[in-house]
């Protein structure tokens, strides 16, 4: 197996994708030079602040808000046109703009503004803020991958199952969730039911609030309401949310220092909460508080127990048993009978181990093998910037690496006959499943054998919410293998990642179907179990 990898340039390459939109120009928009840090000198307020913060939390507010602009800012058929065929905001731009608004907030005094105001304020802002060059220092490359992976949002009470099977359950992982909890004198199961909790709220108060214009003062964290109704003390709550907050003032601070630094957001990864008080809190942002239930809570264990190399095999091994077990269920679900889950088994003199898990076709004569690794892109893919070596190392860690493993692991097994159920005569396509990926990018991979024949159609790498999003399809489809649908998608994912091109075509299926109903069923029961025990009913 051989790779060859180049990339086209960016112009040619944003040509064939799907869902590429461009930013809204301020000149453009309204005709005029604008600086963001002007239009926000005397109206960043606490107003702002909440009105931004409601803006910033759901994966589709961008689309609401560009319809409200439509009413509310568009007065000529040019503006109509552009407010059509353009965005608002990006996620990556999304957080740029933070830091420009936190840091006019340090100079700005509360005022009584209606949200209809502040929402004019913000439109004005956003799109002067869009005409600031942000990717000048970057390769198109690398440019590229930090949008795909920004705007790349995880179905979050997948996350929470997740969470609850890796941190809550799996014990490998006890010794070092105990480190986590010592040092930071929270419990771990508080921890996560109460961020769910909260999330879960937001995503409420979001969908029950109507017209943007009337966002209203139920928006945010109040922790006097929530220590009452749960039953768990305030002081408890407050500690909780001071390791994942940060006042205004840090928030100014850390912006102003790293103004400069466009890939730098480290303040809103770790602590993505304003601080308005000890007890009244705004999400800075939807994702990046998501993050906390699963990649962030990753991050902060390990830092808890001092980095120790030991976590991350640990981890790795829970990561590879959740995908496993999740692919037991799916075995158990399927509406026909279709598949069979063979686990990972040794084989071989001197003794080797097979992929993680295979799931045999007997019908259409298929089997999948599938390596699982708890790998993640290098951190310097987002935070540095021209850093091509990061992004090339990251690809080379999260798919080639993997996909050689398995392609030549199922080699060996073939010529050693060392299974009954892998043998010759089958069709075979690999796959490898990580913690996260990048789900698009200007590279393009190509993998051809010892005589030169392109066989990119076998191999196929996804991040783990792809891998759950994969099986639910399979769950629900009876006219087509998991071959079929793999060999579909290797037709468009060129143009759009495979987690998109799976929910085009058959994501109405998986919303209700058997495996995620059975997620859901299993984290509503454990949620629900722990506030009953919390409020002691």
């Amino acid at each position: 197996m051989m790779e060859d990898r180049h990339e086209d340039t960016g112009a040619t390459r944003l040509r064939e994708l799907e869902n590429v939109k461009l930013l809204l120009s301020y000149k453009k928009f309204y005709g005029e030079v604008g600086s963001a840090e002007e239009i926000l000198s005397d109206t960043a307020d606490i107003n702002l602040l909440r009105v931004l913060s409601a803006l910033s939390f759901r994966h589709d507010e961008e689309r609401t808000f560009s319809k409200w602009s439509v009413d509310n800012v568009c007065h000529t058929s040019e503006q109509h046109e552009l407010a059509k065929s353009g965005v608002i905001f990006s996620r990556r731009t999304l957080w740029l703009f933070w830091k420009v608004v936190l840091r006019a907030s340090s100079q700005a005094s509360a005022s009584p503004r209606n949200d209809r105001l502040s929402l004019i304020t913000l439109h004005k802002a956003f799109l002067a803020n869009n005409d600031v060059d942000d990717s000048e220092a970057d390769d198109d490359s690398q440019y590229f991958v930090k949008l795909s992976v920004s705007n790349y949002r995880d179905n979050v009470l997948r996350k929470f199952y997740r969470s609850q099977q890796v941190f809550l359950l799996d014990g490998f992982m006890k010794p070092h969730v105990r480190k986590f909890e010592e040092l930071h004198n929270i419990d771990i199961d508080i921890y996560l039911n109460f961020l769910y909790r909260v999330i879960s709220r937001a995503y409420q108060n979001s969908e029950a609030g109507g017209s943007l214009n009337s966002i209203g003062s139920r928006w945010g964290v109040d922790l006097v309401v929530e220590s009452q109704e749960i039953g768990i003390p305030i002081d408890v709550l407050v500690r909780l949310m001071m390791l994942i907050s940060f006042t205004p003032v840090e928030g100014a601070e850390f912006s102003e220092d790293t103004a400069s630094d466009f890939d730098d957001f480290s303040l809103f990864r770790h602590r993505p909460f304003v601080r308005i008080s000890d007890t009244h809190y705004f999400p800075v942002e939807g994702k990046l508080v998501e993050e906390l239930l699963f990649e962030n809570l990753f991050h902060k264990i390990y830092d808890a127990g001092g980095k120790d190399p030991k976590y991350l095999t640990d981890f790795g091994e829970a990561f590879e048993t959740y995908a496993q077990d999740l692919t037991e269920l799916f075995s158990l679900l399927q509406s026909g009978n279709i598949y069979k889950y063979i686990p990972e088994f040794v084989y071989g003199k001197p003794r080797a181990k097979s992929s993680d898990i295979f799931i045999k076709a007997e019908a259409d004569k298929t089997v999948l093998a599938i390596e699982v690794k708890s790998a993640r892109f290098l951190d310097a893919v987002v935070s540095t910037a021209n850093n091509p070596k990061a992004v090339n190392d990251s690809f080379d860690k999260l798919v080639i690496r993997p996909l050689s493993q398995a392609y030549e692991s199922l080699g060996k097994i073939l010529t050693k006959k060392a299974h009954p159920e892998i043998v010759e005569g089958y069709k075979y396509l690999m796959i490898c499943v990580t913690m996260n990926d990048i789900p698009i990018s200007l590279q393009r991979f190509s993998i051809v054998d010892q005589d030169g024949e392109d066989i990119s159609w076998l191999f196929y790498a996804v991040n783990i919410e792809t891998y759950e999003l994969l099986l639910a399809v399979a769950a629900e489809v009876d006219d087509y293998t998991l071959y079929d649908i793999l060999r579909n998608v290797d037709g468009v994912r060129n143009r759009m990642s495979i987690k998109t091109a799976l929910s085009r075509t058959f994501g109405y299926r998986t919303d209700q179907g058997r495996l995620f109903s059975a997620i859901q069923d299993r984290v509503f029961r454990k949620h629900l179990s722990w506030f009953a025990s919390a409020c002691g009913r």
